[in-house]
């Protein structure tokens, strides 16, 4: 972190002497709050490759249908269902330099937002019973996100503000307010993978997640006197 104190003489067209001082003190702070993860980001791949893809899709929907009652009957609400990313493209596959058409492959994304994570293991016990292309690691998740990170740059400015006090009066000056502030960064937590092999496996196992940090950092400029 970086702390500047600076004297600003500001000398008139062609004079010799100060017409205006003015005193300023700058720093950096930084603030967070932590919070326990509160939702689960869980994405789930169908897939089904044919020669003719009037069947092909079909199962794809099926399969998609199954699903997404999976997921309703374990509490995920329809708001947090989105099963929009389909793809469909020819597959081949390479053989001594040669290329062999397998097929049309239809693919579907879906992506689940679990809130109530009680409802997480036996869920992905559910959805492993199905023939499933990928089912992805989940991504831990804040549902107030915003809210904290607001948090963090409340706290930012509050530090910020002890420490332009501390050197205001350290050096018998009396703070001023604030001419300059900007907000250099905030930091989330990096989507984390968990426990997709346990759950998978037992589906019934407790889990427990830890508090995730999310910060803020500021420069603040106050007036001296």
């Amino acid at each position: 972190m970086r702390i500047v104190l600076c004297l600003l003489l500001l000398l008139g067209g062609g004079a010799t002497s100060a017409e205006t001082v003015e005193r300023f003190v700058t720093v950096q702070a930084q603030g967070y709050v932590e919070a326990i993860p509160d939702t689960l980001q869980l994405t789930v791949t169908v897939k089904q490759t044919g020669s003719d893809l009037a069947q092909v899709r079909p199962e794809v929907d099926a399969l998609t249908s199954r699903v997404l009652s999976i997921a309703l009957s374990h509490g995920v609400a329809e708001d947090d269902v989105d099963s929009s990313q389909l793809r469909v493209w020819p597959e081949y596959e390479w053989r001594k330099n040669q290329r062999y058409y397998l097929g049309d492959s239809v693919q579907r994304d879906i992506v689940l937002r679990i809130r109530d994570l009680e409802q997480y293991s036996q869920l992905v016990k559910q959805l492993t019973r199905l023939p499933l292309h990928q089912l992805h690691p989940p991504q831990l998740g804040h549902s107030k996100l915003q809210q904290l990170r607001l948090q963090a740059l409340r706290a930012a400015l509050v530090q910020g503000q002890l420490k332009a006090r501390t050197i205001a009066e350290s050096i018998n000056a009396d703070l001023g307010p604030v001419i300059y502030v900007e907000e250099h960064r905030s930091s989330s937590p990096a989507p984390q993978r968990m426990m997709m092999e346990s759950a998978a496996a037992g589906g019934d196992s407790a889990f427990s997640l830890a508090k995730q940090r999310i910060s803020a950092q500021v420069e603040i400029r106050y007036s001296l006197f």
